[in-house]
Protein backbone atom coordinates (compact mmCIF):
# COMPACT_ATOMS: atom_id res chain seq x y z
CA UNK A 1 0.00 0.00 0.00
CA UNK A 2 1.54 3.47 -0.98
CA UNK A 3 -0.17 5.29 1.70
CA UNK A 4 -1.06 3.64 4.57
CA UNK A 5 -3.04 5.93 6.09
CA UNK A 6 -5.24 5.79 3.52
CA UNK A 7 -6.90 2.61 3.54
CA UNK A 8 -10.84 0.93 2.27
CA UNK A 9 -12.13 4.36 1.93
CA UNK A 10 -10.85 6.59 4.48
CA UNK A 11 -9.87 9.55 2.59
CA UNK A 12 -7.98 11.72 4.77
CA UNK A 13 -6.01 14.90 3.65
CA UNK A 14 -2.58 14.27 3.39
CA UNK A 15 -1.47 17.94 3.94
CA UNK A 16 -3.56 20.11 6.69
CA UNK A 17 -2.20 23.38 5.46
CA UNK A 18 -4.13 26.32 5.69
CA UNK A 19 -3.50 29.31 3.06
CA UNK A 20 -4.49 32.30 3.88
CA UNK A 21 -6.67 34.13 1.15
CA UNK A 22 -4.81 37.28 -1.12
CA UNK A 23 -7.07 40.13 -0.03
CA UNK A 24 -8.39 42.01 -3.13
CA UNK A 25 -6.88 44.58 -5.17
CA UNK A 26 -8.16 48.17 -5.76
CA UNK A 27 -10.26 48.36 -8.74
CA UNK A 28 -9.83 52.04 -8.85
CA UNK A 29 -5.80 51.60 -9.51
CA UNK A 30 -5.27 52.80 -12.91
CA UNK A 31 -4.12 50.00 -15.34
CA UNK A 32 -0.50 49.34 -16.67
CA UNK A 33 -0.52 50.45 -20.32
CA UNK A 34 -0.82 48.03 -23.33
CA UNK A 35 3.05 47.25 -25.14
CA UNK A 36 3.37 47.72 -28.70
CA UNK A 37 2.98 43.86 -28.98
CA UNK A 38 -0.01 44.00 -27.48
CA UNK A 39 -1.45 46.73 -29.45
CA UNK A 40 -0.56 44.94 -32.80
CA UNK A 41 -1.77 41.36 -31.68
CA UNK A 42 -5.38 43.67 -31.17
CA UNK A 43 -5.07 45.32 -34.28
CA UNK A 44 -3.90 41.89 -36.13
CA UNK A 45 -6.58 39.57 -34.84
CA UNK A 46 -9.78 41.99 -36.02
CA UNK A 47 -7.90 41.73 -39.61
CA UNK A 48 -7.44 37.91 -38.95
CA UNK A 49 -10.90 37.06 -37.78
CA UNK A 50 -12.64 39.02 -40.84
CA UNK A 51 -10.87 37.39 -43.14
CA UNK A 52 -11.32 33.67 -41.60
CA UNK A 53 -14.77 32.30 -42.77
CA UNK A 54 -17.48 30.77 -40.46
CA UNK A 55 -16.72 26.96 -39.31
CA UNK A 56 -19.78 24.65 -39.44
CA UNK A 57 -19.86 23.75 -35.71
CA UNK A 58 -18.90 26.75 -33.11
CA UNK A 59 -17.48 26.08 -29.68
CA UNK A 60 -18.93 27.13 -26.74
CA UNK A 61 -17.93 30.76 -25.40
CA UNK A 62 -16.08 30.99 -28.74
CA UNK A 63 -16.35 32.78 -32.38
CA UNK A 64 -14.85 28.98 -33.67
CA UNK A 65 -12.71 30.57 -36.63
CA UNK A 66 -9.63 29.86 -35.31
CA UNK A 67 -7.72 28.45 -32.11
CA UNK A 68 -5.51 30.82 -30.10
CA UNK A 69 -2.52 29.20 -30.61
CA UNK A 70 -2.77 29.60 -33.96
CA UNK A 71 -3.81 33.18 -34.02
CA UNK A 72 -0.79 33.88 -31.49
CA UNK A 73 1.50 32.05 -33.99
CA UNK A 74 0.44 34.18 -36.52
CA UNK A 75 0.30 37.43 -35.27
CA UNK A 76 4.03 36.53 -33.91
CA UNK A 77 5.46 35.76 -37.32
CA UNK A 78 3.86 39.16 -38.98
CA UNK A 79 5.37 40.85 -35.87
CA UNK A 80 8.77 39.37 -36.34
CA UNK A 81 8.54 40.21 -39.58
CA UNK A 82 7.33 44.00 -39.29
CA UNK A 83 9.70 46.52 -40.36
CA UNK A 84 10.85 49.05 -38.11
CA UNK A 85 8.59 51.72 -39.56
CA UNK A 86 5.43 49.77 -39.06
CA UNK A 87 6.37 48.81 -35.39
CA UNK A 88 7.32 52.41 -34.46
CA UNK A 89 3.48 53.25 -35.32
CA UNK A 90 2.51 50.91 -32.35
CA UNK A 91 5.36 51.89 -29.74
CA UNK A 92 4.01 55.52 -29.94
CA UNK A 93 0.78 54.65 -29.55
Amino acid sequence: VMYPELVAGDFKKISTKKFRKRPKEKSDKPKRALSAYNLFFQSERVKILNETSQPRHKPRRSHGKIGFAALARSVADKWKTLPAKEKAKFETV
